[in-house]
């Protein structure tokens, strides 16, 4: 099970979705809905279903930023679930809460996200903190927990991911790895730019990131353009689900976008729009609300739906789909 239990977060990302130029820094579907954070009787009826891995990614927010993120992972790891895995800043919380984090059973996982080292991991993580990032990992992994390091490569960090990965091993993280990213960065462009406010009160300014420039760190939508592949479906191919703060269950995370920018920014679709994710939801009448329904009836809903999608995928006509 994927999930994003809440759309809070202390850091303002360059290219984030959640990041803008509405009152906070925030953008403009954040800031419509205000916090949203999961309830724990949603965590209890997902947990009615087998599940073998607990996933706490992210759209718009944070894991950490949970009010009850510890509650949360208390009670998933007294389940039958096999593992937990976190994606994070890992900037937030008290070393004490994460060597206890790290003390819960059935593997505990979390990758840190750090995008470069002291100099430079704030340049994309704004607002985080490397020198705190670094004692929380050291607290989880001697709690007992297992982390990792992830590394986004940029222009600006490119020269430190061989130092990152040698200070990884030397700390005892589980594993250093680099990721791709082409996130506003198609069609062969090399810098993003993204306008955003500093605080409820500052003037709107513009952050920008620029692509590496070494080839073996750059996504193939950067090298060569726009590059079609066969959709791999999450919920299909790899058996997962995703949950959002709202309780909604949903295929993935990339058709959670469609879900929430419908909700929250007027101007995002019309009713007519096919190419909306919700738009598919809507016209066959699928239950996906978990504050509604049973995780069973959910379920059964979707595979009752199943030849719809699939049609949909051959035709091109879901956005979600098409651009992942």
């Amino acid at each position: 099970m994927d999930s994003e239990i809440t759309n809070r977060c202390n850091a303002a990302c360059t290219l984030c979705p959640r990041t803008g130029t509405y009152p906070g820094g925030l953008g403009k579907e954040v800031y419509n809905s205000g916090p949203l954070d999961i309830s724990l009787d949603v965590i209890e009826e997902c947990l009615g279903w087998p599940i073998k891995k607990w996933q706490y990614c992210g759209n718009y927010g944070d894991p950490m930023a949970h009010p009850k993120v510890f509650d949360i992972a208390e009670m998933v790891s007294k389940s039958t679930v096999d593992a937990q895995q976190f994606d994070t800043n890992g900037s937030m919380r008290s070393t004490q809460f994460w060597k206890e984090l790290g003390g819960l059973p059935n593997n505990m996982i979390v990758n840190f996200a750090l995008d470069g080292l002291s100099d430079t991991n704030h340049i994309y993580r704004t607002n985080t903190n490397f020198e705190k990032i670094i004692e929380n990992a050291k607290a989880f992994m001697a709690g007992g927990g297992i982390a990792r390091w992830i590394f986004i490569v940029f222009n600006h960090n490119e020269h430190q991911v061989e130092e990152a990965r040698d200070m990884a091993r030397k700390l005892g993280f589980d594993n250093f790895a680099f990721k791709k990213t082409s996130r506003q960065l198609e069609r062969g462009s090399t810098t993003a730019k993204k306008e955003y406010k500093k605080s409820s009160k500052s003037e709107t300014v513009t952050k920008s990131v620029t692509a590496t420039k070494r080839p073996e760190f750059q996504a193939d939508t950067i090298k060569r353009g726009v590059v079609e592949h066969v959709v791999s479906c999450k919920a299909l191919g790899q058996k997962k689900m995703y949950v959002t703060p709202k309780g909604q269950l949903i295929p993935c995370c990339h058709v959670h976008q469609d879900l929430f920018k419908n909700e929250y920014n007027p101007e995002f679709r019309s009713k007519n729009d096919e190419m909306n994710f919700t738009t598919w939801l809507d016209e066959n009448n699928v239950k996906y609300d978990l504050n509604k329904y049973t995780i069973f009836e959910v379920m059964k809903s979707y595979r009752e739906n199943l030849d719809s999608i699939e049609d949909r995928w051959f035709r091109r006509s879901l956005r979600s789909c098409n651009k992942k």
